[in-house]
C-alpha cells in the first residue's frame, strides 16, 4: 500500500486564494483580484467576506461585484455582521457607505433596531462616516431622540447643514445645556458646535470650555477661540475680557494667554479696561491683576492709557502701571499730579511714594499745599526717604490741623537725620495736643532704638505731660496731673487722709490734711457722669476710666467703705507699650504672622494683663494691615490706627457685656478679636469657636500659671463636652502668656515675669490626650522653642539684675535654682521657715 497518494490536489481558485493566504505579494495580489473581476461568474454572496477585510483593496472588489451583482445588497452586507469583531465590522460599514443610499439606510436602520452597545457604537461611527446626504435624512431625528455617542455623532454632522440644526431647535439654549452635560462628548459636541456657528451667544458658550475638567476638551476650545482672536472677532474679546475677573486661577491665565494673541494689545487693553471700569472693586482688582500677565507688552499700551480723556480708564491704567515698577512708569504718573481730578491726583501721589523712585521727590515738594493731597504728599515724601523733603516737611509739624502734624511725625519718623529727633522732641513738649505729643513720643523712642541710642520712657512721657493740665481747674484733675507728672502709678482717695500718691512702689501723702466724708463725696461726684452716680448708688462701686483733657487716661475705681466713699485713680501711660517695654520675650512677638486661633494672656489681679494686651495690639497695629475689634471693659489704652483698623468697644457704654459683643463681632469682619476679660463660660465657648473660623482671638484669663489656664479653659465647660473642648482647644491654642508682678531690685516699681507656653506638637497632643499634668515638664524641655517657666524668667530677670536672688527664691517651685546667689544666712532662715510651715501643715 502506498504511504503517499501519488493524485495532485486541485488547484485553489482565485477567491479561495484570496481569502485564505494572507501572505501574497503586491503583485500575487492585484493578478487575483483581476481574474475575480473578470470572472462574470463570481456573484455577490461569493464576494461578501472581503467587505469586512481590514485590506481597501478586497473590499473595493467585494463592493464592485456587489453592483454588478445587484439584489438585495443590504440583506446581504447585514448578514456578514454575525460573527464579526468590532473591528470588522467597522469595515463594513465603509462598505455600505461606498454603495448607495438605500442600503446606507438599511445598515443603519438594522443597527437603531439592536440595541446593546456595540450596536451603539456602530451606529454612531456609521453617522460620522457615512457621506453626509446619505445619513442626511435620519440625522434630525437621532439629533433629538438618541442617547449618548449617537446623539453627540447626529448633532456634529448636522453642523454641515446650520439650517437643520435650527429646524429642530438646536440653538444656543440647547448647545449651551450640551456644553454643560455630565457626558465628556457631549459636552466636547457642544463646544465643537459652538465652535462652528456664529453669535455672541456661542462664544460664551464655547469660553465655559476654558474651565471643563477633562485637559483635552480644554486645549480643544482654547484652539478654536485662538482663531477668532486672531481674526480680532469682538465678541470673542469681550466674552474673553469677562474671565479675567473669574475665581479661577488657571481660567484668567488662560484668557490672558489667549488676548495676548491679538493683533491689537492697545486694543484689547482699552477695551478691556473701558468693559470694566464699572465692576465691583474685588472683580476689578482681580481683573486687573490678571493683566499683568501680558508682561511688557502691557507696559506701553498702560502709558498711552494713563493720557486717555475718560478719567476712570486714567485711573485704571495708573493702577496697573504702578504694579509693574518699570522706571517708564515714573514719568507719566508724575505728569497726573497735573490732573484736574483730585483723586487720580491723590492715586498718583500714593502710586509715587510706593514706587521708591526719588525723580518724583521735588515734584512732590511742590504738591504739598495742594489740600485735596496734602496728607498723602505727606506720606509719600516719608515713604521716599529723600532728606531734601525734611525741611519742607517739618514745617507741617506746627500744621493747625492734628492728623496732619500725625501724619508728619509719622513721614519723619523713616528719616534718620539728626534734626528730625531734635524737631520732634521739641514738639513733644510744646504741641498743644495731648495724641500729638504721645506720638512723638513714640516716633523719638523708634529713631532712637534704629540709632543705638537709649531712651527713658518715664521721662519722655513725663516731658510730654508738662503742657498738658495748665487751665485744670478740678482739684481732682490736678491731683491726677500731678501724680503723673510725679511718676506715680497710682492717685489714692479715702476719707481721713490726704490723697496719697503710689511712686516707685510706695504710697505718698500729699501736703495737707485728712479729708471729711462730704469733701471726698464731692471730690469724686464732680467726675461722674449722672448715669455713673445712679451706677454707683446702686452697685456701691464702679470701674471706668477718666480721662484728663490734653493730660492722659486713668482707670478709676470707686467704693463705698466704713468711713464713706473712696477711690483708686491707676495712671494710664499715654504711649502704648512695647515688648521691649513690659519684657516680653521675642518668641511671643511670631504672633503677628497668626492668621487665626487663640492667644490667651493670664495672670493674677493687678498682674499687668492689660498692658501686655496693649503690648500684643499695638505689634498688630503697627506690623500688620487688619480690621483689630478689642472689646474692654473699661477702654484703658487708646490704640491710633495705624498699619491696622482699630475699633475699641466698651462692655457697658458701646456694648451690653462681652458675649453680647462678641456675637456682634463676627459680622463686623475682624481679623483679631481682642477680649478684655472671658470671664464666663458662655464668652469662653465664643471665643474658641471664633478661634476656630479664620479669626486671631486673643483673650486675658485670671490665672496663675499657663498650665492652669488650659485647665480653667477646659473646665468652664460641661463634662459630657470636655473632649470635644480639648480636641478644638488643642488646635486652635497658640500662646499662653501668664504674668506676675515682682518688686524690682533697685525699688522702683515692679518688673514682669511671664511664662510662655507655645503650642507646640507635643503641647497640643498633651491637650488632646487630657495630659495637661504633663505641660510644665513640657515647658522646661521646649525651652529652645521658646517655652519658659516662670522659673526660668525669674533667673533671666536675675542675671539682668531687675530682680533679687532672694525675692526669686521665695517665689520660685525650683528654689535649688537659686540657692548658690544667695546668702548662707538667707538660705537658712528661709529653710527654717519652711520646714516651720511644713510642720504647722502637718500637725493640722
Amino acid at each position: 500500500m502506498a504511504i503517499f497518494s501519488s493524485k495532485k490536489a486541485a488547484p485553489s481558485s482565485p477567491l479561495d486564494q484570496l481569502r485564505t493566504d494572507t501572505k501574497l505579494s503586491p503583485a500575487d495580489q492585484q493578478r487575483l483580484v483581476r481574474e475575480v473581476l473578470s470572472d462574470e461568474s463570481v456573484r455577490g454572496k461569493d464576494v461578501a467576506w472581503a467587505l469586512a477585510s481590514k485590506r481597501p483593496e478586497l473590499r473595493r472588489m467585494g463592493i464592485q461585484v456587489l453592483k454588478r451583482s445587484g439584489g438585495e445588497l443590504g440583506k446581504t452586507l447585514i448578514a456578514e455582521f454575525r460573527d464579526k469583531s468590532e473591528g470588522e465590522q467597522k469595515n463594513l460599514i465603509q462598505s455600505a457607505c461606498e454603495l448607495d443610499q438605500d442600503t446606507v439606510t438599511e445598515v443603519l436602520e438594522w443597527l437603531k433596531g439592536s440595541d446593546n452597545r456595540r450596536s451603539r457604537s456602530l451606529l454612531g461611527y456609521l453617522i460620522r462616516y457615512a457621506p453626509f446626504d446619505k445619513v442626511k435624512g435620519a440625522l434630525s431625528k437621532l439629533a433629538v431622540d438618541a442617547t449618548g455617542e449617537v446623539r453627540v455623532a447626529a448633532i456634529s454632522r448636522l453642523r454641515e447643514d446650520p439650517a437643520m440644526l435650527r429646524s429642530i431647535g438646536l440653538g444656543a439654549e440647547a448647545i449651551a445645556s450640551m456644553a454643560q452635560s455630565h457626558t465628556d462628548d457631549l459636552r466636547k459636541a457642544g463646544y465643537e458646535l459652538a465652535a462652528s456657528l456664529t453669535g455672541e451667544n456661542f462664544d460664551l458658550i464655547l469660553v465655559q470650555g476654558l474651565g471643563d475638567s477633562v485637559p483635552t476638551i480644554r486645549k480643544q476650545v482654547a484652539s478654536h477661540i485662538e482663531k477668532r482672536v486672531i481674526e480680532s472677532d469682538p465678541a470673542m474679546m469681550r466674552a474673553l475680557m469677562d474671565l479675567l475677573g473669574d475665581g479661577r486661577h488657571a481660567v484668567r491665565s488662560t484668557a490672558v494667554d489667549l488676548l495676548t494673541k491679538a493683533p491689537d494689545t492697545h486694543q484689547v487693553v482699552r477695551s478691556y479696561l473701558d468693559a470694566t471700569k464699572g465692576a465691583a472693586g474685588w472683580m476689578r482688582d482681580r481683573a486687573l491683576d490678571s493683566l499683568k500677565a501680558f508682561g511688557d507688552t502691557l507696559i506701553e499700551p498702560i502709558l498711552e492709557l494713563m493720557k486717555d480723556s475718560d478719567r476712570e480708564i486714567r485711573m485704571m491704567a495708573l493702577l496697573v502701571g504702578a504694579s509693574f515698577e518699570d522706571p517708564r512708569c515714573v514719568e507719566p504718573i508724575m505728569s497726573l499730579l497735573d490732573d484736574e481730578d483730585w483723586w487720580t491726583r491723590l492715586s498718583a501721589v500714593e502710586t509715587l511714594g510706593r514706587s521708591g523712585d526719588k525723580r518724583c521727590v521735588g515734584r512732590l515738594i511742590e504738591m504739598l499745599d495742594d489740600q485735596d493731597c496734602q496728607w498723602a504728599v505727606i506720606e509719600a515724601l516719608g515713604a521716599l526717604g529723600d532728606e531734601q523733603a525734611i525741611r519742607p516737611l517739618a514745617r507741617f509739624l506746627k500744621h493747625e490741623a492734628v492728623p496732619v502734624r500725625l501724619a508728619t511725625i509719622d513721614s519723619l519718623a523713616s528719616f534718620e537725620d539728626p534734626r528730625v529727633l531734635k524737631a520732634l522732641t521739641d514738639r513733644l513738649k510744646h504741641d498743644d495736643s495731648q495724641i500729638v505729643r504721645d506720638r512723638c513720643v513714640e516716633v523719638v523712642r523708634t529713631i532712637a532704638a534704629r540709632q543705638g541710642k537709649t531712651t527713658d520712657r518715664k521721662q519722655l512721657e513725663t516731658m510730654a505731660r508738662q503742657k498738658g493740665g495748665e487751665h485744670a481747674t478740678n482739684r481732682l484733675d490736678r491731683l491726677l496731673i500731678e501724680v503723673r507728672r510725679q511718676g506715680g502709678s497710682d492717685l489714692h482717695i479715702a476719707v481721713g487722709l490726704p490723697p496719697l500718691m503710689r511712686v516707685g512702689g510706695a504710697l505718698e501723702r500729699v501736703p495737707g490734711g485728712g479729708m471729711e466724708e462730704d469733701e471726698v463725696k464731692e471730690l469724686l461726684y464732680s467726675i461722674l457722669t449722672p448715669r455713673q452716680k445712679e451706677a454707683l448708688i446702686k452697685d456701691l462701686q464702679l470701674d471706668f476710666c477718666y480721662s484728663v483733657p490734653e493730660v492722659g487716661r486713668y482707670r478709676a475705681n470707686l467704693f463705698l467703705q466704713r468711713r464713706g466713699y473712696g477711690g483708686i485713680f491707676r495712671v494710664i501711660p499715654g504711649v502704648v507699650p512695647t515688648f521691649s517695654d513690659i519684657g516680653l520675650p521675642d518668641h511671643v512677638a511670631q504672633m503677628k504672622d497668626f492668621h487665626q486661633g487663640m492667644i490667651i494672656v493670664a495672670g493674677p489681679a493687678s498682674s499687668g494683663k492689660s498692658t501686655t494686651l496693649a503690648a500684643l495690639v499695638n505689634l498688630l497695629n503697627e506690623e500688620k494691615r487688619a480690621h483689630i475689634l478689642s472689646l474692654e471693659e473699661p477702654v484703658e489704652f487708646v490704640h491710633l490706627n495705624k498699619q491696622s483698623l482699630v475699633n475699641q468697644r466698651e462692655v457697658g457704654k458701646h456694648t451690653q457685656s462681652f458675649a453680647n459683643a462678641l456675637r456682634g463681632a463676627l459680622r463686623e469682619d475682624p481679623d483679631v478679636i481682642v477680649v478684655g476679660d472671658m470671664r464666663d463660660p458662655e464668652v469662653i465657648r465664643m471665643a474658641l469657636e471664633a478661634s476656630e473660623t479664620g479669626h486671631l482671638v486673643i483673650g486675658t484669663l485670671n490665672t496663675t500659671s499657663a498650665p492652669q489656664t488650659v485647665d480653667r479653659i477646659i473646665d468652664s465647660f460641661p463634662p459630657n463636652e470636655q473632649q470635644q473642648v480639648r480636641l478644638a482647644l488643642s488646635e486652635s491654642l497658640q500662646i499662653v502668656v501668664s504674668q506676675r508682678l515682682l518688686p524690682r531690685m533697685d525699688g522702683q516699681g515692679q518688673v514682669a515675669c511671664f511664662e510662655i507656653l507655645l503650642a507646640t506638637t507635643s503641647v497640643r497632643n498633651m491637650i488632646r490626650d487630657d495630659k495637661t499634668f504633663q505641660l510644665g515638664a513640657a515647658m522646661q524641655m521646649g525651652k529652645t522653642q521658646g517655652n519658659r517657666t516662670a522659673d526660668m524668667s525669674m533667673q533671666d530677670l536675675v542675671e539682668k539684675r531687675l530682680l533679687s536672688a532672694e525675692d526669686a527664691y521665695t517665689r520660685a517651685k525650683e528654689k535649688s535654682l537659686f540657692e548658690n546667689l544667695v546668702s548662707s544666712d538667707f538660705l537658712a532662715e528661709a529653710q527654717r521657715s519652711d520646714g516651720a510651715s511644713k510642720e504647722k501643715k502637718e500637725g493640722a
